[in-house]
């Protein structure tokens, strides 16, 4: 699809996010399937340090408030609740957790542009990562990684009209629907299978076991089955003979 003029033919990305978007796709097309399982442990060890720096900075400015009015000020506090100003507290801890979130990612993001040890591949596309948002770009390459269905398609060959149709997932729900789903956990019966191989459903809906619940412990009583009944008339009948 070529473009023309200044109009992305993805709606709600502008040109230039389209552009973006398109040179993001050349240069992960190009990664290996090691390119992907490392870029995903990358992103994961820069969000595991920037959530312990940017949580231990919130704590932090959330308990500044306490600290110093407690123990440095030593002003009259407040009874009812240890924490002091808890307002001031929860603003303060939200603005660092925000501020060095994006610190930590950011400073990660320029140390691994400048790890010598990383090809051009990858490289090309930490260039066009958003250090900021890192969140999708790892939940992208770790499902990538292990999956290539979930790489990312051409943005020129986007197609408003196209249906997109997962043939597996469409087959699991229809057998699902169909009551023909099992997990490996269900035992089969006899008669549920012979059920199954003619095209029935193995719970009948219509059967009413309200009859079979014991009101006073809140389980199932055991039904009554073909033995028992001939056990009863086989008992009738040698009680009457004697």
């Amino acid at each position: 699809m070529s473009v023309t003029g200044n109009h992305s033919p993805i709606p709600g990305l502008n040109q230039t996010q389209f552009n973006q978007s398109v040179k993001f796709y050349e240069a992960d097309s190009k990664l290996t399937q090691n390119d992907r399982i490392q870029i995903a442990k990358d992103l994961q060890s820069i969000l595991i340090s920037k959530n312990i720096v940017g949580y231990t900075t919130s704590m932090f400015g959330f308990l500044t408030p306490t600290i110093y009015y407690r123990y440095i000020k030593k002003a009259p506090v407040n009874k009812i609740s240890w924490i002091q100003k808890p307002f001031l507290s929860f603003i303060i801890g939200l603005t660092n957790l925000a501020v060095m979130n994006s610190y930590v990612s950011k400073r990660n993001w320029k140390y691994k542009l400048e790890d010598n040890t990383m090809n051009e591949r990858e490289r090309e596309v930490w260039s066009l990562m958003d250090p900021v948002n890192i969140l999708p770009f790892y939940f992208y390459y770790s499902r990538s990684s292990k999956n290539p269905a979930f790489k990312l398609k051409d943005p020129r060959s986007y197609n408003p009209n196209e249906v997109m149709f997962d043939k597996e997932t469409y087959e699991k729900q229809k057998e699902k629907e169909n009551g023909h789903f099992l997990d490996n956990s269900h035992d089969l019966t006899s008669w549920d299978k012979i059920r199954l191989a003619s095209g029935f459903d193995i719970t009948d809906e219509n059967k009413d076991d309200s009859n079979l619940r014991d009101v006073n412990g809140g389980g199932y009583k055991e039904s009554i089955t073909d033995n028992d009944e001939v056990k009863s008339t086989w008992d009738r009948i040698r009680k009457e003979g004697k």
